[in-house]
């Protein structure tokens, strides 16, 4: 009767224990990625550019310094919605990153 306890216990040790393996970093990359997403500003993709240029060509287009795009309310025309702001306010992002000569490229 002992050793099925124990051989029970083990068991359940061994399968609570295994779930355990993607809090330890054992998860695939993809699982990663999913709750780490990449910045915006990483999938424009420049020839010979460095990150530190990449970063000041994105501000100066009008991103954000983490990385990401936002609604800039001071830049918003009186006539607009929200939505319609954000919208041109990512059309000449897009616009200005291309004519430094950056080119898009998702995953």
């Amino acid at each position: 009767m002992k050793k099925n306890y124990l051989g029970v216990l083990a068991f359940g040790m061994a399968l609570l224990l295994a779930g355990c393996g993607i809090g330890l970093g054992l998860a695939p990359r993809s699982s990663y990625d999913t709750y780490h997403p990449k910045p915006y500003r990483d999938y424009w993709i420049k020839s010979s550019m460095t990150e530190e240029g990449r970063k000041v060509d994105w501000i100066a287009c009008g991103g954000d310094a983490d990385g990401g795009t936002s609604m800039h309310v001071q830049k918003m025309l009186s006539n607009e919605t929200k939505e319609t702001s954000r919208l041109r306010q990512t059309s000449e992002l897009k616009a200005c990153l291309s004519q430094r000569g950056y080119r898009y490229e998702s995953d």
